[in-house]
């Protein structure tokens, strides 16, 4: 029993009929679940009535900017993210293969496990075999990368280069489908909101960037992007839905048969457009009114909606990136990595508009599910000892700064939320005790297992 861990005496909020237990790890994963005081093992961490929940699982992170993909895994476990999903920018002319390599080497020096999400651009619908069924190769070849989950097509990009049009995304979708790979879209219409730019200059204010990208432009490219997957039978992901309006088109085109999930993040939940942040605050889609905040928060839970998980969607700026003063150049992106489950744990706690088996849902079950990874996203056993202990009854300062190198400054500085992370383990190690960082340079991380999501 030498590789083996109890924590004993925890609640698993999601299953309050349980009463305390003690969990097992035996190696990497979860070796038994009993009632408290019955499991022995080489090792205790001892919970004592706090809550466990499985490790969160980030689907959706950008390891650019200020950031790299092993500074996001490295800062990502002290709030409680054992898995982070990153997003993986191929240079122009890049195999697949050698950038997932690239990145792959990078995440290892991280401690939190990884996949990722490779972007797609127009030229890749030209690569070295040939379009269209050249691009069906190269994502047969990635797909049997370990790591990667998905493909990312932006609709909306202020860079041409990078945006995709609405009949490339036709045979984007068509050839990730034959590679079993979902589909990631950024929502918006970017060749409409390009044009509403040459009609009336670009925003030099939050507000006015705000009131460009209109709840239903959102969710009228919902629907047109649900409609392309739907025709060639795609799996289809719509990242960082902002509003009811947008989660209800992915509703009802789940209702139609189309292969569908559905994202939000932690701002959408929480900041609104009310707020006087400036710079701080511009991000794509945009914050909403505050109505619309509440609105998207009935989304989460009642049962019947397309939102399966919340991310944060996290972007790390170095703070000369995002200038408070200089709205135009400023960064579109907001940091999120130690926000995300401080913000959703005081939805549940303080707030009321939450669940906790919400919370196991959306931050590890649905994102799990969503990607194919049956190693992740749940305490049971059999899964990997992903495992984050959590005081209900202590307190969490966000901090000005996200964690790591990003510098800019955070929309959620000096919030005091409900509940705090004590400890944190991830496939059986334990990487954060009493709230600190006890990581050792051997507790790297490694590609998440994939399986073909079953949706």
């Amino acid at each position: 029993m030498a590789d083996s861990l109890v924590l004993s005496g925890a609640l698993l909020p999601d299953r309050p009929e349980l009463g305390p237990v003690d969990v097992r790890v035996d190696g990497e994963r979860i070796g038994a679940i009993g009632p408290a005081g019955t499991l022995e093992a080489g090792g205790t961490l001892h919970v004592d009535g706090g809550w466990l929940l499985p490790g969160v699982v980030d689907a959706h992170v950008h390891p650019i900017h200020a950031e790299t993909f092993d500074s996001v895994g490295g800062s990502a476990v002290a709030g409680g993210i054992t898995t982070v999903l990153d997003h993986l920018y191929p240079a122009t002319g890049e195999d697949l293969p050698d950038a997932v390599a690239r990145a792959t080497a990078q995440s290892r020096r991280g401690h939190a496990d990884f996949g990722f999400h490779l972007r797609m651009t127009p030229d890749r619908l030209v690569d070295r075999h040939g379009p269209p069924a050249g691009l069906t190769r190269s994502l047969q070849e990635a797909a049997a990368v370990p790591g990667v989950l998905s493909v990312k097509a932006f609709l909306a990009h202020t860079d041409p280069a990078v945006m995709t049009t609405w009949g490339q995304l036709v045979h984007i979708a068509a050839a990730a489908s034959a590679a079993e790979l979902p589909v990631i879209v950024h929502a918006e219409p970017g060749d409409v909101l390009s044009e509403l730019e040459v009609l009336r200059g670009a925003p030099d204010s939050l507000a006015q960037h705000d009131a460009r990208r209109a709840e239903d432009l959102e969710a009228a490219a919902v629907a047109m992007a649900a409609a392309v997957a739907r025709s060639v039978d795609a799996r289809i992901y719509i990242a960082h839905m902002s509003c009811a309006a947008a989660v209800d088109a992915a509703t009802r085109a789940h209702q139609r048969g189309t292969r569908i999930r559905g994202e939000t993040c932690a701002h959408y939940l929480d900041l609104d457009s009310g707020r006087q942040l400036g710079a701080a605050g511009r991000v794509t889609p945009p914050l909403r009114g505050t109505d619309s905040v509440a609105d998207l928060r009935e989304r989460l839970t009642d049962g019947r909606s397309a939102v399966h998980l919340v991310a944060s969607d996290h972007c790390g700026y170095a703070a000369e990136e995002k200038p408070d003063q200089d709205f135009a150049h400023a960064g579109n992106g907001l940091p999120g990595l130690d926000a995300l489950l401080p913000l959703l744990l005081d939805g549940v706690l303080s707030g009321g508009w939450l669940t906790a088996a919400d919370l196991v849902r959306l931050t590890a079950a649905g994102p799990a599910e969503a990607f194919g990874l049956p190693d992740k996203g749940a305490v049971a056993v059999g899964r990997h000892a992903d495992l984050v202990v959590v005081d209900p009854g202590a307190t969490t300062v966000l901090a000005a700064h996200p964690p790591g190198p990003a510098s800019a400054a955070s929309p959620y500085a000096g919030r005091r939320l409900s509940g705090a992370v004590q400890h944190v383990v991830r496939r059986g190690t334990v990487l954060v005790r009493d709230g600190a960082p006890v990581a050792g340079p051997d507790a790297g991380g490694r590609p998440a297992r994939r399986q073909v999501p079953a949706w």
